[in-house]
């Protein structure tokens, strides 16, 4: 719904100035601030004093107008003029001209809320939208009548008065960005005694810090100190006592065997308080070295059972159990830290447990293998649960008393399991027992570990990964610490299942064996999408089998140095993409092996006849051509004499669902590299004929 209020004719400039003035009345008798006001009031006189310098005259239109719940004031300003060049150049504010500096339309762009510009060379219309405060309960006409009659009742304007009214306005202005200015002046002044606070805190907290680090590093030093003195005499002590017990300078009367079962306690117990204290300080002045090495699961639960099966009571009502991982599991990490927490958690276990079982268990989680240690016991009440692995914190109740311990095996364990790569939870219920998780990588290197040495140099993004098909964790383990700080990152399958498994998961760079069979077999089973072919390396004695020669990228003997595989690694061009181009008068039969090509990460090219086939090898040179014989225009070798004229760095191969005799194999091959015959996108035998020459095409052949 619109209305209109008034119409100004701008015949000269005390016209500019009379429109410049309804358009501050009518502004401050809908509402507006006198901000607002004067804002508008300049963009009408802006605007205004164009249309009668640049077109000679023109005329300024207000109305009412309701837009679904707004009420706004509309502007209208129209000329007759040439119109405006340039507009967009004006609008983003890049205009100038020599009557003025062009930014007019600029500016009241951006005071109103509403702005559009329409020009040609029979004039320009300049519209303006400003919403009103405040909706009117009356409709727009009844409220635009009221606003004429206000309008009528004001007299024009004389100029030098409405000159007046704008210095005042301008005044008013400049008082208000004055007091602006001051204000933010105090609040800079405010925020840079804030900052230079803020400056003197960080010093007093970095001071606080090293003050903190050093008493840290001698609390270390004391209990490295203290401890070490500890074990001589401990030592003493227990190989005495022990001395005593077993008679060897002759028998004991019933109470002195008594006293020296309670030496030998004594100093039994002060040992473990020692050990622990020292490896909790060792672990606090990052000095702990973690040492990986190959890890049978399945030998460690064995040590383990035996180590703490003494510790069960021949009359007690608890079982211990330890479930082996089946099949058995291999893996890299520090077997004494390993031990350590897990003897720690199951005596724990085996304390507090009244009656029931102790179970040991591990299984595989993806890269990681998760312990187990499970109990009937006591419980940990839920107010404790949250300080468990504090030091020297020990849960109250009745069997404490009758228990040995020190409140430290908990947190050591705890901070062993992050030096491994890994962590512990847990849950508990008082009354049914707890459980407690220790979470650790399969494969431990230095990136896992969280031991504080002096800094290396900073590794190497990875940017490749590089399976490893073999069984012998030590030949792993040293081509993963070669490998480290590199672009490369060495990971582990013990078998083609494992292998099969990761690259499911995971695109590898290169897969490396000990046979050629090997990479054969894993290549066979690469995932159905999204996966480049890799480089095939061995690591041994190169095949017999001549297909199988031809398949293999790189041969390293196994007496060459671990360096080798890294020198191989960076010369070959990994992950590149090729082209192939696939000739066929069949559209499905070019789209199911463009779907299997694009599956390896193939750039497609296709085309259904012999002479669009020969101008995109002339012109794209793809790497790989894949043509069928059975065309209208052309059929059997003449085809392929053709194509292969104009392949020069390709190689073709005929794609065929043919089945050719013997004769017809061996004319082909004189020009074509290879013979592969159509099959489903799921077929092992076809996928991996094209794996084969996807790889022969796309790497060049390295000797080593």
């Amino acid at each position: 719904m619109t209305a209109d209020l008034l119409t100004v004719e701008l015949r000269d400039e005390p016209h500019v100035v009379l429109a410049r003035r309804r358009a501050r009345d009518i502004a401050g008798m809908l509402g507006f601030e006198s901000r607002d006001c004067v804002c508008i009031a300049a963009t009408v006189s802006g605007i205004a004093r164009n249309a009668w310098r640049h077109a000679g005259g023109g005329r300024v239109e207000f109305r009412l107008v309701r837009d679904g719940e707004n009420d706004v004031l509309g502007i209208t300003v129209r000329d007759h003029g040439p119109g405006i060049q340039n507009l967009p150049e004006i609008l983003g504010g890049r205009g100038r001209f020599a009557t003025g500096i062009g930014i007019g339309l600029f500016a009241s762009r951006r005071l109103m809320h509403r702005f559009d510009v329409n020009t040609s060379s029979q004039g320009t219309t300049v519209t303006l939208g400003q919403v009103i405060p405040r909706c009117f309960i009356d409709p727009i006409p009844i409220v635009a009548a009221r606003l004429t009659e206000r309008l009528i009742k004001f007299q024009s304007s004389d100029f030098a008065i409405e000159i007046e009214d704008q210095e005042r306005e301008l005044l008013h202005v400049l008082t208000a960005l004055d007091k602006s200015e001051s204000d933010l002046a105090q609040l800079n002044a405010e925020l840079e005694e804030t900052y230079r606070g803020v400056v003197s805190l960080y010093a007093e907290l970095d001071d606080r810090a090293q003050e903190i680090q050093k008493v840290v590093d001698l609390k270390s030093r004391f209990l490295s100190n203290v401890t070490h003195e500890f074990r001589t005499p401990l030592n003493s002590i227990i190989g005495l006592s022990r001395m005593l017990l077993e008679r060897i300078d002759g028998e004991l009367t019933v109470e002195q065997e008594k006293q020296a079962r309670f030496i030998n306690h004594a100093a039994r117990d002060l040992s473990d308080l020692v050990n622990d204290l020292l490896d909790l300080a060792k672990t606090d002045a990052c000095k702990i070295e973690i040492t990986p090495g190959p890890v049978s699961v399945n030998e460690l639960f064995a040590t383990l059972r035996g180590m703490l099966r003494p510790l069960i009571d021949s009359n007690s009502a608890v079982t211990l159990c330890f479930d082996a991982p089946l099949p058995p599991v291999e893996m890299v990490s520090d077997e004494r830290k390993l031990s350590q927490i897990l003897r720690n958690l199951v005596s724990n276990a085996l304390k507090y447990t009244l009656a029931g079982e102790v179970r040991v268990s591990a299984r595989i989680d993806g890269a990681r293998i998760v312990f187990c240690v499970r109990d009937t016991g006591i419980g940990i009440p839920a107010e404790h649960q949250d300080k468990i692995f504090e030091e020297f914190y020990q849960v109250q109740n009745p069997l404490q008393q009758k228990t040995r311990g020190t409140g430290l095996g908990l947190a050591l364990s705890r901070r062993l399991a992050n030096l491994l790569g890994g962590g512990i939870t847990f849950q508990s219920t008082v009354g049914c027992g707890s459980t407690f998780w220790v979470d650790l990588p399969i494969l431990i290197s230095s990136k896992d570990t969280v031991v504080n040495r002096p800094a290396p140099p900073p590794a190497a993004e990875v940017q490749h990964l590089v399976l490893f098909v073999d069984n012998r964790m030590d030949v792993f383990f040293s081509y993963e610490r070669m490998l480290d700080r590199t672009p490369f990152r060495a990971i582990l399958a013990r078998n083609t299942r494992e292998a099969f498994n990761i690259l499911n998961r995971v695109s590898v760079s290169a897969i490396v064996a000990s046979s050629a069979e090997t990479i054969h077999a894993v290549a066979s089973g690469l995932p159905a999408s999204g996966v480049s072919i890799p480089a095939f390396i061995v690591i041994g004695d190169p095949p017999t089998d001549a297909e199988l020669l031809d398949f293999i990228d790189v041969f390293i003997p196994a007496a060459a140095p671990p360096g080798q595989l890294l020198t191989s690694l960076k010369e070959l061009p990994l992950m590149d993409r090729i082209t192939a181009l696939i000739i066929d008068h069949s559209s499905d039969a070019r789209r199911e092996l463009r779907g299997v090509l694009e599956d390896f990460q193939v750039d497609v090219i296709e085309a259904a006849t012999i002479d669009d086939g020969l101008i995109m090898i002339d012109e794209l040179k793809p790497v790989l051509i894949f043509s069928e014989i059975l065309f209208p225009d052309d059929l059997g070798i003449g085809l392929i004499e053709r194509l292969h004229e104009a392949v020069e760095d390709g190689a073709l191969i005929i794609h065929s669902s043919q089945v050719f005799t013997d004769e017809e194999r061996d004319s082909f091959k004189r020009y074509a590299s290879s013979l592969i015959r159509k099959g489903p996108a799921n077929d092992s035998v076809y996928r991996t004929a094209l794996i084969h020459e996807i790889a022969k095409a796309r790497r060049r052949k390295i000797c080593v």
